[in-house]
C-alpha cells in the first residue's frame, strides 16, 4: 500500500503516570526491541491534570516520549492547562465529531481548537469518524488526521463486496468452530488477490483489531504465498520453524502460531484463504487437525460458491 509506519498509541491511566515508572519501563522495552521512541505515543485522559499527572507529562516529553490527550473536550482539561503542560497531540472527542454541521457550534469549537493547536505546534486528531460527510467537514475546517470507524458505505466496491460475501451466519459459525477447536485467537476469511488482502469475516478474541472490509498489505501476508502456490501452511511455533522464521508476517502481526488454507470455489477459481493466528504456540500440525481444518475450508468454499 506504500504507507510508511507511523506510530502505535498506548493508553495509560493517571495512576500509571503518577507511579513514575512508565517512561523508564517504556524506554527500556523499546530499546530492547530496537524500536525508536518516535513510533510510540502515550495516550492519556484529561484526569491527568488532577494530582501529579502534569509533572509526569513534563518528564515524559523531556525524555522524548510523545503524549496525546484523549477525549479532549469532555472532562477536566481546558486550553489553559495546555499553556502550562502542553502535549503533542489532542484527540477531539467523538461528541464534537457527531455534531458537525455547517455553521454549527461544534464546527466553531473544533475550528477554533485547530487554529489554536497549530500555533502551539500540537497535532489534532478527530476520533471515531463514521461517515464520508464527517470526513469532508473536517477537511474543510483544516483537520487532516482522524480515527475512522470503517463502515461498508465507506469502502470501495471490491472491499464492500468482500465484506458482503462474509456477512453470512454459516461462515461466521465456521470461523467460531475453528477458534474453538484450535485455540487460535484470531480467525478470518480473507479475499486474496495479487494486489489485495481483505477481511470478509473475522472472529477476534485477542483484540487484533480488524473488521470485515478492512485490509492488510498483501505482500506482508503468508496468504500471498498460498495464493501463489495453493499449499496449506501450518505453523505450531514460528520460533522453531526455519521456513517461516524470516518471513515479515510473524513479527509484523505479532503471532507465534499460524494456519492458512486456500479457499477454492466450485468452478476451480481461487477466492482467498481461511487463516488464523495466535500470539502463543499451538499444536496444529497433526494430520487429524489439518484434515479438520481442510473440511472447514471446503464448507466455506461451498457457501461462497452458492452465493
Amino acid at each position: 500500500m506504500g504507507i510508511p509506519f507511523q506510530h502505535v498509541g498506548i493508553n495509560v491511566s493517571s495512576a500509571d503516570l503518577c507511579g513514575g515508572a512508565v517512561g523508564q519501563v517504556l524506554a527500556a522495552a523499546l530499546e530492547r526491541e530496537r524500536v525508536p521512541l518516535t513510533h510510540v505515543i502515550l495516550e492519556v485522559t484529561e484526569t491527568v491534570y488532577m494530582g501529579r499527572g502534569d509533572q509526569a507529562i513534563r518528564a515524559l516529553r523531556a525524555d522524548g516520549i510523545r503524549v496525546a490527550l484523549d477525549d479532549f473536550g469532555t472532562g477536566f482539561a481546558s486550553l489553559t492547562h495546555l499553556l502550562t503542560v502542553p502535549v503533542d497531540v489532542i484527540k477531539i472527542d467523538k461528541l464534537f465529531v457527531d455534531h458537525l454541521e455547517p455553521e454549527g457550534v461544534s464546527v466553531t469549537i473544533v475550528e477554533g481548537l485547530i487554529r489554536t493547536a497549530e500555533k502551539m505546534g500540537i497535532r489534532i486528531v478527530a476520533e471515531r469518524i463514521e461517515t464520508e460527510e464527517q470526513v469532508e467537514q473536517l477537511r474543510a475546517i483544516g483537520c487532516t488526521l482522524g480515527q475512522v470507524r470503517v463502515t461498508t458505505s465507506m469502502l470501495d466496491d471490491f472491499a464492500a463486496s468482500a465484506a458482503r460475501d462474509g456477512d453470512n451466519d454459516g461462515i461466521r459459525q465456521i470461523l467460531e468452530e475453528v477458534a474453538a477447536s484450535t485455540g487460535m485467537g484470531f480467525v478470518a476469511l480473507a479475499r486474496v488477490t495479487d494486489t489485495r488482502w481483505i477481511a470478509c469475516q473475522v472472529v477476534d478474541q485477542i483484540d487484533f483489531g480488524m473488521s470485515p472490509g478492512e485490509e492488510l498489505r498483501v505482500s506482508t501476508t503468508i496468504c500471498n504465498d498460498i495464493r501463489e502456490h495453493g499449499n496449506v501452511v501450518v505453523i505450531d511455533d514460528v520460533a522453531g520453524d526455519p521456513e517461516w522464521l524470516s518471513h515479515p508476517a510473524p513479527s509484523l502481526y505479532g503471532f507465534k502460531s499460524y494456519v492458512s488454507l486456500p479457499i477454492v470455489l466450485a468452478d476451480g477459481s481461487f477466492y482467498g484463504t481461511l487463516c488464523a493466528i495466535d500470539p502463543e504456540p499451538r499444536k496444529l500440525a497433526g494430520l487429524a487437525k489439518v484434515s479438520m481444518l481442510k473440511g472447514f475450508a471446503e464448507r466455506i468454499a461451498s457457501i461462497l460458491s452458492t452465493v
